[in-house]
């Protein structure tokens, strides 16, 4: 099942090359769609991609959508272990916090037999999974948590928090609340071709979500104080499993200080690496240093 991403709305101008060809990304996107295997999880519909063989890595989604951009890493992975992902559910008219989203990730990996696999989370991605590594730890062989940085008293960052609290009263259009997002995740200039791959995945929400509001979802699954009340100082000291720390040298959304912060709290931390050059979605865009944090990471644990 190929999903095409081409929207026309998607910002013109597209001549920076960079390493994010659109006909690249796509073939990277299909990877993970045309291997999706529906399954009814408990009356939950979703899609689950289980490729590869040996000791299983789950990797947590941001949302909906957005598998493309872990695609270079699964395909790295599938060729030495079992790698699974899953397509997230998503909602506009309730908060899908992460309680729930944990429960999900649970539900995942009961369903597919698993007893225990390493983990691998990005972003938003890592609040559900770092839920689950304290519900239970007993899973978790390891975890690799990117791009996440609550600050060390444990707050939503501070954009997020600013986002929260006035979307729901100023009359943005859909349009416009994409677009700021897009351009925060690349991080980069309004002509970047990483922002329209953003951009393209965002507004893909509305078709393969069912979702009519792409703003009101935002408002509910993402910039929503439930997802980021997980993560106090006392809770970080339970996660005894083995945790590598990782986050782009020039982040606009998450802090390098903060994630010092989180990472010194970690009772079993393998390091705290910075990826260079990667703006917000380094997964991808630097996929190979990535990949090589992880190999030596999971070379330690041996």
């Amino acid at each position: 099942m190929s999903k095409e991403f081409n929207n026309g709305q998607v910002i013109a101008g597209m001549e920076n090359s960079q390493s994010l060809e659109k006909e690249q990304f796509q073939r990277n996107a299909d990877f993970i769609y045309q291997q999706w295997k529906p399954a009814n999880i408990e009356g939950w519909n979703t899609n689950i991609l289980d490729v590869g063989e040996g000791s299983p890595i789950v990797f947590g989604p941001i949302c909906q959508g957005f598998e493309a951009f872990d695609s270079l890493l699964i395909q790295h992975f599938s060729k030495s272990h079992r790698v699974i992902t899953y397509q997230r559910r998503e909602d506009e008219n309730r908060i899908l916090g992460r309680e729930n989203r944990a429960r999900d990730l649970h539900q995942v990996v009961r369903h597919l037999g698993i007893e225990k696999a390493h983990f691998v989370s990005h972003s938003s991605g890592s609040i559900p999974v770092t839920t689950l590594a304290l519900e239970h730890p007993s899973l978790f062989l390891s975890y690799v948590w990117m791009n996440l940085s609550p600050k060390p008293a444990m707050d939503m960052v501070w954009w997020k928090k600013w986002l929260a609290n006035l979307l729901p009263y100023i009359p943005l259009s859909d349009h416009t609340v994409v677009d700021l997002v897009a351009g925060s995740c690349s991080g980069e200039k309004k002509s970047s071709l990483l922002q329209a791959r953003c951009y393209e995945q965002f507004i893909a929400i509305k078709k393969t979500a069912g979702v009519t509001s792409v703003k009101r979802w935002f408002e509910r699954n993402v910039w929503s104080a439930a997802n980021y009340d997980w993560s106090t100082s006392a809770a970080l000291e339970k996660l005894t499993m083995p945790i590598l720390v990782m986050n782009s040298d020039n982040d606009l959304i998450n802090s390098l200080k903060a994630m010092a912060g989180l990472e010194r709290l970690l009772p079993n931390s393998h390091g705290y690496k910075i990826v260079k050059g990667g703006w917000h979605l380094f997964q991808y865009l630097c996929a190979d240093q990535v990949q090589d944090y992880i190999e030596a990471f999971y070379a330690e644990l041996r």
